[in-house]
């Protein structure tokens, strides 16, 4: 019995070591009762069903001393949706005996509670925002526990202030479960528009033509533009056709989703009529830096007038401004432009059409006309002194339109006094300064100053005889200063010329200088009747005038004038030589009657019936039948005419049978007997054929010219199209952008800037139909465009039918050709090369776009220069600047002419120095004339200020050329400059051949490093007088010329001879062409 006891006791020990254990996982728990083997503390989550748990299996757990068929319990007490403790009676048997024990069922809340609506907020300055809107806290067992939420601002959020704010809530449930959440509030400022600016409009403006976003931007908080792209107007309130003030909205959303609004007034206005009022001189003026200078079509209106004439400012009035034509800014020329208004409806308010003018400059001074009048050269020395002597005699101002100006208060006007004590031929320079003595324009003067002799000529000037008049035989004698006749008997010839020998040392000329050449040296009576006889006295060397006087000699005192037209039709039995003359005049222009003051023989072989070209030689009598003059024409017999047609294209009622010009059909009439552009008039075109001008179609028309006669002679025939207006294609370019723009150096193709071309319809062009071409300027572009310097031109793209190949339509945009670095040059009219003189001095200033200066060798840029010419001795030379990148490619370029002058300029009286062999050595330094000090703009004196060595080994007695260098020194014998100077020794007796031959290499190919110093001499293989007989090459030479390589892939030039004495006298040439190679 007492083994059994033991036996239990250590059972029941170990049931309650090991029993203990938990149900349903986390929502059912339990705790045993160490007395018993009952657990007696379970949990259950609240809201759990009665079928998901066991509670025979909670109470007994793992133990296997209870038997689950002895237990028994009720739970109709356990109300599992309420929390809290519920007590469960549970009778089991142990041990054979019953036991009743009770278990506490705990039900629990163990959920936290659940805060909904919270996410970061951004919302803008200023905004109505509440920290509790739209947020709520549910509870699974306490519900709603919104207004149980704890609301931490940590400070408070400053909806006032931009920035990022932190906020926490709280929220606990009843059982004590508690739930945290923080988030951040974003203040930011709102999007804001840009450009919002008040608008004006006139009555019947189409709102959906309007760019309404046309300047206008936004922004968002951080500064970034917002695309407008999806943005909205509202202008729906706007009534265009009654004249107010309206509110127009704009709504735009930023990438927060922020949206905000703004306004605009708009202010419709009775529509109003606009002028343009241009400048008063439509001119433009070349400046020596126009490649820079941005030609701008506006500089040539003064302003935009309203009706009432006040001046208003185009964006005000709401019109567009539209320019129509080109003006090549580098081109001497007149060009049409059209100046355009359009108001918003892109009707037509205003339209006139300008000449501009580009003139190379606004002022020209010329010197008095010597090849019209040749005695304005001539000074007589003892009528006037240097104060007495009217400098304003020898020159004239004209403006740029040739109109001359007689108030010259505007200008300063300076020149090189006339040195009167030294007789001969003198040139002088006048200068023309504006008032702030810029200059404007210089000419040169050759003046004579005749201070020694007297030429005294016969009363009877005219002459009937028909033999060769002898022009010395003219003069009734000749006498020096002191009153001494001298003898002209003493004939001699100079190089093929009559002259007389008056002294040993002094020679006398008589030269017909009536046209420019002086090819007559005797007069014939068959010559024009009007002569100028020039008569000169100058020393044997040929190298000083001393006296020059004109003499007008009339042969006849009557003048033949024959008409223009001289073509004979063909078969015309009225043909009479005499139709073909004008008229006759005596010398003071006077009509004459033939047949009663003057008689008229005419000797003639023309044959009306053969064409062809024949002479008519008329002889004129006196009325006393006194034979007068003879005069020679040439008359061509045909009726050969042709005509270049036009290809019109007219609408239907554009002319009528009466007003229609058929003269608009001929774009050239050409006689080709004569060998003549003819006038094209309104009456000198007729037409045959049948035209309804009412109906479309194409009418095949004869065309005549009808000549002065009234005789028709058909030209062809052309077809007249006559189209609808409505049938007429009219395009519209849409181009990406209103301007283009490029850099220097940089290819851009005129295709690549049009967005789209659309026919009236609105169609796509067909290019199955049509083609484009461009134009820049007068040039037709094929491919890509380059320009290596700034500047700014009309690009045209003209549409063209492919059957027709006519352009159908046309349309411009402005290119704006810029460069990143801009080259300014000098504006110095003058540029003196001193010792420390560069080319690079001839550079103003570097600078951007931004016209800051630039650093070259910061940038790693280099900058190329290039003189055209040589301009050792000074003179004028293009030169070329070309602006190199840090990679060697070129960026900008520029060229410009500029005038080099030594520091100080040596003039000599004779260029070259030509002296007769075996003559005594003379004193070359007397040759140097005068020296100027261009710095200081004055001559110097000699013996006072320079002295000069002349370094050379002439030979006076042996013929040639000898190279000889004039060093000018000052008194302390420092060298102020140095000049080269060619003296020819010549044979005064040598007779130059009348025509030479000159033989010489071509083609010739020639490589840049011998650009500068290519002379076309070095090519020479002889020169061969008329018979064939080779010549002295020393005694002939090729007349020095300037030569342009760059940019020329091939160059003819003619080689033109010269004796190297006197080279003024071209004596042959030949055609050279000359190969630039690499």
């Amino acid at each position: 019995m007492k083994n059994i006891k033991l036996f239990m006791l250590i059972t029941f020990v170990f049931v309650l070591i090991s029993c203990e254990q938990s149900q349903t996982g986390s929502e059912v728990s339990s705790s045993s009762d160490p007395d018993v083997g009952l657990i007696t503390a379970i949990e259950i989550e609240v809201f759990e069903s009665e079928d998901d748990f066991d509670f025979t299996e909670l109470v007994i757990g793992d133990t296997d001393i209870i038997s689950s068929d002895a237990l028994s319990y009720n739970l109709s007490t356990l109300n599992l949706d309420v929390v809290g403790d519920y007590t469960i009676t549970v009778t089991y048997m142990l041990n054979g005996e019953k036991v009743t024990e009770d278990v506490t069922i705990t039900v629990v809340d163990r959920v936290n509670p659940v805060i909904s609506g919270l996410e970061n907020q951004t919302v803008t300055v200023g905004s109505d925002f509440n920290l509790e809107d739209g947020v709520t806290a549910t509870d699974n067992y306490d519900g709603d526990l919104t207004l149980e939420l704890v609301v931490d601002d940590h400070g408070g959020v400053d909806l006032l202030t931009a920035g990022e704010y932190a906020v926490t809530y709280t929220v606990t449930d009843s059982s004590g479960n508690q739930t945290v959440e923080n988030i951040s509030i974003t203040v930011i400022e709102p999007p804001e528009f840009q450009g919002l600016v008040d608008l004006t409009f006139e009555v019947g403006t189409v709102g959906s033509t309007i760019d309404w976003f046309d300047g206008v931007t936004c922004t968002q908080f951080n500064g970034d533009a917002i695309n407008l792209t999806g943005s909205s107007v509202d202008y729906s309130v706007v009534n265009f056709d009654i004249a107010g003030e309206y509110e127009v909205e704009y709504t735009v959303t930023d990438e927060n989703g922020v949206t905000t609004t703004a306004t605009r007034t708009v202010t419709i206005i009775e529509r109003q009529t606009y002028s343009i009022e241009f400048v008063d001189q439509l001119v433009y003026l070349r400046t020596d830096h126009d490649s820079l200078k941005l030609f701008d079509y506006n500089d040539f209106i003064h302003a935009i007038k309203d009706a009432e004439g006040n001046a208003v400012e185009l964006d005000d009035t709401g019109n567009k401004l539209e320019i129509n034509g080109y003006v090549d800014p580098t081109r001497k020329d007149e060009y049409d432009v059209t100046y355009r208004l359009r108001d918003q409806n892109d009707n037509i308010v205003y339209e006139d059409t300008k000449t501009i003018t580009v003139v190379e400059q606004l002022y020209y001074i010329y010197d008095i006309d010597d090849d019209e009048n040749p005695r304005n050269e001539i000074i007589t020395a003892s009528e006037h002194t240097g104060e007495n002597f009217d400098y304003s005699s020898l020159y004239e101002i004209y403006d740029y339109n040739g109109v001359r100006l007689t108030d010259l208060s505007q200008f300063i006007i300076e020149y090189e006094e006339i040195n009167f004590a030294k007789p001969g031929d003198q040139t002088i320079t006048i200068y023309l300064y504006d008032l702030n003595h810029e200059l404007i324009d210089k000419t040169y003067v050759n003046v004579m100053i005749n201070a020694m002799f007297t030429i005294n000529f016969k009363e009877n000037r005219l002459s009937s005889s028909t033999s060769t008049l002898d022009l010395y035989a003219l003069i009734e004698s000749i006498s020096d200063s002191d009153g001494n006749v001298i003898p002209l008997n003493q004939t001699n010839t100079y190089y093929g010329y009559p002259v007389i020998q008056l002294t040993d040392t002094l020679m006398l000329i008589a030269l017909d200088v009536t046209d420019e050449y002086y090819d007559e040296r005797m007069l014939s009576p068959d010559y024009d009747p009007n002569r100028m006889i020039g008569y000169m006295i100058f020393n044997t060397s040929f190298d000083n005038i001393y006296h020059t006087e004109f003499l007008d000699f009339y042969l006849s005192e009557y003048k033949i004038n024959i008409k223009e037209n001289l073509r004979v039709n063909p078969n015309d039995s009225t043909f009479d030589p005499l139709y073909l003359i004008e008229g006759i005049t005596d010398l003071n222009g006077n009509a004459l009657t033939i047949g009663t003051d003057v008689f008229i023989e005419t000797i003639h072989d023309v044959d009306v019936t053969t064409e062809g070209s024949y002479k008519i030689t008329y002889e004129l009598y006196d009325s006393a039948h006194n034979y007068v003059l003879s005069h020679e024409i040439e008359v061509y017999v045909g009726a050969d005419f042709s005509a270049y047609f036009n290809d019109p294209t007219v609408t239907t009622g554009e002319y009528t049978v009466d007003t229609f010009v058929p003269s608009i059909m001929i774009s050239t009439l050409w006689d080709n007997g004569t060998n003549r552009r003819l006038t094209i008039s309104e009456t000198s075109i007729e037409y045959e054929g049948v035209v309804n001008f009412n109906e479309t179609g194409d009418y095949l028309l004869k065309f005549y010219y009808v000549d002065d006669y009234g005789v028709r002679h058909a030209l062809g025939e052309q077809v007249l199209k006559i189209v609808d207006e409505s049938d007429i294609d009219l395009f519209d370019i849409q181009f990406k952008s209103p301007i283009i723009r490029v850099n220097t150096y940089e290819s851009f193709t005129p295709s690549d800037y049009i967005k789209s071309i659309t026919d009236s319809d609105g169609n796509e062009l067909d290019l199955n139909h049509y083609t484009i071409e461009y134009e820049a300027g007068y040039n037709t572009i094929y491919g890509n465009i380059n320009r290596t310097s700034p500047e700014t031109f009309l690009l045209t793209y003209n549409i063209k039918d492919k059957n027709t190949y006519k352009v159908v339509y046309s349309e411009s945009i402005l290119v704006q050709v810029i460069s990143p670095i801009i080259i300014e040059l000098t504006d110095e009219s003058r540029i003196i090369m001193t010792d420390s003189f560069s080319l690079h001095d001839l550079i103003d200033d570097l600078y951007d776009r931004n016209r800051t200066t630039v650093n070259l060798a910061e940038l790693g840029y280099t900058m190329d220069i290039d003189v055209h010419s040589n301009i050792t001795n000074g003179g004028n030379s293009l030169v070329t600047f070309i602006l190199y990148d840090d990679t060697g490619n070129p960026v900008v370029s520029t060229r410009e002419s500029f005038n080099f002058y030594q520091e100080y300029e040596v003039n000599f009286s004779t260029n070259p120095i030509k002296i007769p062999v075996n003559t005594s050595a003379p004193e070359l330094a007397s040759y140097v004339s005068s020296i100027k000090d261009n710095i200081n703009n004055r001559y110097l004196q000699y013996g006072v200020d320079y002295e000069i060595e002349v370094i050379g080994n002439p030979d006076f007695t042996t013929i040639g050329t000898y190279d000889l260098k004039f060093v000018v020194k000052d008194l302390d014998g420092v060298v102020l400059t140095e000049e080269r100077r060619s003296l020819y020794v010549y044979d005064s007796n040598y007779v130059v051949p009348n025509s030479v031959t000159v033989e010489i290499e071509s083609p010739i190919y020639v490589t840049p490093d011998q650009y500068d110093a290519f002379d076309l001499n070095n090519y020479v293989i002889g020169f061969y007088d008329e018979n064939g007989n080779e010549l002295d090459a020393n005694l002939f030479d090729i007349l020095k010329r300037d030569f342009e390589f760059e940019d020329i892939y091939m160059m003819t030039t003619s080689a033109e001879v010269v004796y190297f004495v006197e080279r003024s006298n071209i004596l042959g040439s030949a055609t050279v062409t000359i190969y630039p190679q690499d």
